[in-house]
């Protein structure tokens, strides 16, 4: 809840056990305990005698949270983003600059590790960095040719992250020792295009923000680079 003359107030169904980590990492100060969403909010409204809210995409509530509050009294007003400002769009940038960091440092010295234990490796860069939350996939093929004897073991030679910094998302992928070709290729444009700017996190929309993804085929491997880009131009 964003009250026009106030502080947000977090109305959170979790055990109070994590009210202090989430103040540790967000903005909010003020946390009530809401495993009951609507009398909580609409207690909420009471206590602050206001008579309206404007809901943020009012047409994806769920039936059960909407058709309560419809019944309150209370009026309810439609809001939709107009689009990221410069404060989203700087947080969005430091999500892409924090792929592209870890990801610098990790492949590298991921040379000779199987594709679990890159993936541990990255998560515990990623969590440490400050992320909240990440999706990894890993483009695996085989070792370069070994003694009979020794294994081939899965090594990931093209990594993908998606990582929410503070609530917004970047994505990046990156390639272990990707030819020129390959960035000459993404700085060419075209590729997969997804659209980022969807009004939740890692959700699709229409919208300036997207990610976008290219591949080539070197040395018999597949390999992808892509970056968030904004308005076409990465971030």
């Amino acid at each position: 809840m964003i009250p026009a003359d106030g502080e947000p107030v977090l109305l959170c169904g979790l055990s109070p056990r994590v009210y202090s980590w989430i103040k540790s990492v967000t903005l909010f100060e003020e946390i009530r305990p809401a495993s009951k969403l609507v009398p909580t909010l609409l207690k909420l409204c009471e206590e602050r005698g206001w008579k309206a809210l404007g809901v943020l995409d009012m047409p994806r509530l769920p039936h059960e949270v909407h058709a309560p509050l419809a019944a309150s009294g209370l009026a309810l007003k439609d809001v939709r983003l107009s689009g990221l400002d410069n404060a989203a769009l700087a947080m969005h940038r430091r999500a892409a600059e924090l792929g592209r960091e870890m990801l610098s440092d990790a492949l590298p010295a991921g040379v000779g590790i199987t594709g679990h234990h890159l993936a541990g490796r990255l998560e515990r860069l990623f969590r440490r960095a400050g992320a909240e939350d990440l999706i990894i996939l890993l483009g695996a093929g085989e070792t370069p040719p070994l003694p009979a004897t020794a294994a081939k073991l899965p090594v990931a030679y093209s990594v993908f992250v998606a990582v929410e910094y503070r609530g917004h998302w970047a994505h990046v992928t990156r390639a272990r020792a990707a030819p020129p070709a390959l960035e000459a290729a993404f700085a060419a444009g075209g590729g997969q295009i997804e659209n980022l700017s969807g009004p939740y996190p890692y959700e699709m929309g229409s919208g300036p923000l997207t990610a976008r993804h290219v591949e080539i085929t070197h040395e018999g491997l597949r390999l992808f680079h892509g970056d968030t880009c904004w308005q076409g131009v990465p971030l």
